[in-house]
């Protein structure tokens, strides 16, 4: 896991972490469980062709690092 913490993000970590403990409970119980929704969108990465995934990994730290100016 990795974890991206800002300035705004202090009053949000007791939601997050009640959030955590209540999610390894959940995965404690039903171990068996497999992750639906946009969690295998990570997966897919390791199914692509390595010249496409550079291509889209570049445009997607692109898109994500760019500053914005400050208005």
């Amino acid at each position: 896991m990795s974890l991206c913490i800002g300035e705004r993000h202090a009053q949000l970590v007791g939601t997050w972490l009640t959030d955590v403990h209540e999610c390894i409970a959940e995965l404690r119980q039903n171990p068996n469980v497999k992750p639906e929704g946009d969690a295998a969108v990570y997966g897919t990465a390791d199914m692509l062709p390595s010249d496409i995934l550079e291509d889209v990994l570049r445009s997607y730290v692109d898109i994500k690092m760019s500053v914005k100016p400050k208005l």
